[in-house]
């Protein structure tokens, strides 16, 4: 699936500036933990969830992307059901 160019933008923003301040080494990761190795899957949930309740107030899992994701999809696409059901 290719990705819009703000999208790819952004990212490369991140690779480029911000990525290179959680290891100074080279990782496959995008989000790579301390010495590039793979974070721990559940720690880093954890901690995504704790950042969006402190800076929100709202409470949200990683499970819950998905949804919100849908929601915002057809918000913009109220045909675009058949996209969800894949």
């Amino acid at each position: 699936m290719e990705l819009p160019k703000e999208c790819v933008d952004f990212l490369d923003l991140y690779l480029e500036v911000y990525r290179p301040r959680l290891t100074p080494v080279p990782s496959p990761w995008l989000f790579p933990g301390y010495g590039g190795e793979r974070r721990s899957t559940v720690c880093f949930s954890r901690y995504i969830s704790k950042l969006i309740w402190r800076e929100t107030g709202i409470k949200m899992h990683v499970h819950l992307f998905r949804q919100l994701a849908v929601k915002f999809h057809l918000d913009a696409h109220p045909e675009g059901s058949w996209v969800i059901s894949r």
